[in-house]
């Protein structure tokens, strides 16, 4: 047994138990792997969004160098440069002011001396000394070429360099600064891959408008931006580029310069300043996750379907984080604290394309809910595998105990079989060698020879019917029976061997009929087994007796006696096959550990039972209780 628990133990129980635990540890992971999942996908919702929203803006670059060709078309080049201001809204409808600076830095258009509108002014005034290289400022552009496009394709952008920017001049006709960069210079001095090139021109990241929860949990702080800014003069910005895009902010307001130099016309500079919100208007439609007919369009199909409520709300965030778009109009949130976000660019810096969760805590609930369903699920599979093995553990101890008892049966049997045959033999060799002469003796050799004979043969009957019992073989003659003159003639027969044995005998018998659907011989062999039961166990105070009654619906047979009683807690062991609560060999008790086993089995067959008690005074209760049936209907 311990060998068996042993190999157990280190072979299913252990390797199980270590899987569990394993288990459980990757339940740990679970939530962060859940969370990482979620922060994926809804990072490729506002990365798709960001990605439309460049593409919308170079549109609207591509849109503003058109309308300047069909400028170019129709006007003369000195007649252009001189009245672009006012030319422009025409072609371009933009709430926009456009300008144009000769190769010497003059600022053609507007003049500072025509402005008659406030907006006019407030321009040349911020802008004058920058448009004339009189002035630096701190500038954003796509790193790789003067184009969106190029910016497009990269989060990055240019190194920052100092954060001084003089003062503008007053605005009006100025003159092109007389140092000129080279673009050599102008990249080691403002691209990010020449960092160490120039270090003393370089200043920190500037912080993002907003802190992704996502990024929060390795970096508490608000995260830098991604973007880099140049402190530049707008010759050194534009050098010998054909177009471009320049963002900046004036007065704590950012602002999108476009600019061309125009096939034909490199002496000019023509450009339109619009400020972000309102470019941000201009390309609103392009944006709007919900047409005529409610149907979400790219980038916010993947947060939406129709016909369910979202569980997102993508916005985008000015540089203040100010939500300029909603997918979801009522919806508000803390909105420096997006579950993600992503930077749209340098034409529109610090301005985010953000996502919130409708309910924020679905994502740690739902992992949360799977942790505990796979910890209830690794805990339900080691209970399962404990309660396994206290089953196995209990069935191998009843099997032991099983085989125990049937070796134990071998002996008793074998010992029962000897004990007559030995006394059957001895005194039919007297009788045979006509040693005994006194008739007296002779007829108790001869008595002892037939109780020998007939205990012999209800050993073997004991066996041969377990047998049948266990292989379901058992076969009853029942019929409608008294079963009153059964057990007068069985008590007769049995009182007489018993007070022969030097027994005390008493009955209390109920007159009949009892009448019960029974194989008489079957009961008979139950009371049989019954009485020699309490025979058997009587050693010191011989005393039995057999009381019969009848109550409404059972016939009630006790055999009650001074014996030495069953053991506390053992009243329905005895009724187990080949168990003994004294062992025939080491008590010197006789028996097979059949005799009970096989009355309760037929008892029960026949719809009753037998059942034990303590009696009071010493000694043990046995009843047979079986149903009553009505008697035959007369002839």
């Amino acid at each position: 047994m311990k060998k068996l628990a042993l190999v157990f133990v280190l072979a299913i129980f252990a390797p199980a138990l270590l899987l569990g635990v394993l288990a459980l540890r990757t339940a740990g992971r679970q939530r962060m792997i859940m969370e990482q999942q979620e922060v994926e996908l809804r990072q490729k919702e506002t990365d798709e969004l960001a990605e439309k929203v460049r593409a919308l803006l170079a549109d609207e670059q591509r849109s503003f160098l058109d309308a300047v060709d069909r400028l170019r078309a129709r006007v003369g080049s000195q007649e252009l440069g001189e009245d672009f201001s006012a030319r422009l809204p025409g072609e371009w409808v933009r709430d926009c002011i456009g300008f144009a600076v000769d190769q010497n830095g003059v600022v053609l258009s507007p003049k500072a001396r025509s402005a008659s509108d406030a907006a006019t002014r407030d321009f040349l005034r911020e802008n004058g000394a920058f448009l004339g290289n009189q002035a630096a400022a701190e500038v954003y552009q796509p790193y790789a070429k003067n184009s969106f496009q190029a910016a497009s394709k990269s989060a990055a952008g240019y190194v920052q360099s100092p954060a001084a920017a003089a003062p503008a001049a007053q605005a009006g006709e100025l003159s092109l600064d007389a140092a000129k960069a080279s673009e050599g210079n102008l990249k080691s001095n403002t691209y990010k891959d020449d960092l160490d090139a120039d270090a003393a021109t370089l200043s920190a990241q500037k912080l993002r408008a907003v802190n992704p929860q996502n990024q929060q949990a390795a970096a508490p702080a608000v995260p830098l931006s991604q973007l880099y800014f140049a402190t530049s003069r707008f010759r050194q910005l534009v050098a010998d580029g054909h177009d471009g895009v320049l963002a900046r902010f004036v007065e704590d307001e950012l602002v999108v310069i476009f600019w061309v130099r125009p096939a034909g016309l490199d002496q000019y500079i023509l450009g339109a300043q619009i400020k972000a919100t309102d470019l941000f208007q201009a390309i609103r439609p392009g944006l709007d996750p919900f047409e005529a007919v409610h149907a979400p369009l790219d980038p916010f199909a993947s947060s939406f379907s129709r016909g369910r409520s979202p569980d997102a709300c993508i916005a985008i965030l000015d540089d203040r984080a100010r939500p300029v778009a909603l997918s979801l109009p009522d919806f508000t949130a803390s909105w420096k604290t997006p579950f993600v976000a992503t930077e749209i660019g340098e034409t529109l810096p610090h301005w985010e394309a953000a996502l919130y969760l409708v309910h924020p805590d679905s994502v740690s609930q739902s992992a949360h809910l799977i942790t505990l369903t796979l910890y209830g699920l690794v805990g339900l599979a080691i209970g399962a595998i404990a309660w396994g093995s206290l089953l196995i553990a209990a069935d191998t101890r009843r099997q032991l105990s099983l085989a125990q008892k049937k070796t134990d049966f071998v002996s008793n049997v074998s010992h029962e079989l000897k004990t007559p045959l030995t006394s059957i033999r001895m005194f039919a060799e007297l009788l045979h060698e006509r040693r005994v002469t006194d008739p007296a003796k002779t007829a108790d050799y001869l008595r002892i020879i037939r109780l020998e004979a007939e205990r012999l043969t209800r050993l073997i009957n004991n066996v041969l019917d377990f047998a049948r019992l266990e292989r379901n073989q058992k076969h009853y003659t029942r019929s409608l029976t008294d079963l009153h003159p059964e057990i007068e003639r069985l008590w007769q027969a049995q009182s007489e061997h018993l007070r022969a044995q030097g027994f005390e005998t008493r009955s209390a018998i109920a007159p009949g009929p009892w009448w019960a659907l029974v194989d008489a011989d079957a009961i008979v062999q139950v009371i049989v087994n019954l009485l020699s039961n309490a025979e058997k166990y009587s050693i010191e105070k011989k005393e039995i007796e057999l009381r019969a009654t009848l109550e409404d619906r059972d016939i009630r047979i006790s055999i009650l006696d001074r014996g030495s009683g069953v053991p506390m807690g053992e009243e329905k062991k005895i009724f187990e096959s080949f168990y003994r609560a004294h062992d025939s060999l080491s008590s010197g008790i006789p028996g097979s550990g059949l005799g009970l086993t096989l009355a309760v089995r037929i008892a029960r067959d026949h719809g009753g039972d037998i059942h034990c008690e303590h009696r009071p005074g010493g000694g043990s209760i046995f009843t047979l209780s079986l149903p009553r049936d009505e008697p035959p209907a007369p002839l």
